[in-house]
């Protein structure tokens, strides 16, 4: 691994010789004002994925050099508003601005929770659609990982143009948990 720093202030996201890389867009924590929220880029190739996209994550990209459509791929991994608050923005932007969809990874339990309880109600109500509100895949193109069967706990996995994906279920906050 090699660690190196941004030569500009503008974050690559492409990778002419193919190694994987990944940025950091923030480092602080959900209420961080100076090193905005911990929210990943990785490219590998033409292909970028943004890890999460907390409540500051647009202007952190912003400032260095992308607004959010400029990325394909987005994968939230929970809804804590540190994750997943700057979405809202994200798909708003994708639908009137850029007028295209994202692809979102994401476990078919938890699309309905993202949607239902953190994305609809700013997102859902904008414009009536076929009679009633817009729903998540108005907006993304959706993709569902497959299960991994023989791992220690709860996995899925997803290749994205040559970039594999394992997640995995975790405890963000153990306060009670027997086990990771």
């Amino acid at each position: 691994m090699r660690q190196e720093n941004l030569e500009t202030n503008v974050l690559p996201l492409k990778s002419d010789t193919g190694e994987l890389k990944i940025f950091f867009v923030g480092v602080g924590s959900a209420f961080s004002k100076l090193n905005n929220q911990t929210n990943l880029v990785i490219v590998k190739k033409e292909t970028s994925l943004l890890i999460d996209c907390g409540t500051k994550t647009p202007q952190a990209l912003f400032n260095l050099g992308h607004p959010v459509t400029d990325f394909n791929n987005i994968l939230i991994t929970h809804s804590h508003a540190d994750h997943i608050g700057g979405m809202e923005e994200c798909l708003l932007n994708f639908r009137y601005f850029a007028k295209r969809k994202v692809n979102l990874i994401t476990t078919k339990e938890y699309k309905s929770i993202m949607w239902n309880y953190s994305l609809k109600g700013g997102s859902g109500f904008n414009e009536r659609h076929n009679e009633t509100g817009l729903k998540l895949t108005d907006f993304c193109n959706i993709i569902l990982p497959k299960k991994i069967t023989k791992f220690p706990r709860e996995g899925y996995e997803t290749d994205l143009d040559g970039l594999n994906i394992k997640m995995f279920r975790t405890k963000h906050i153990p306060d009670n948990a027997k086990s990771w």
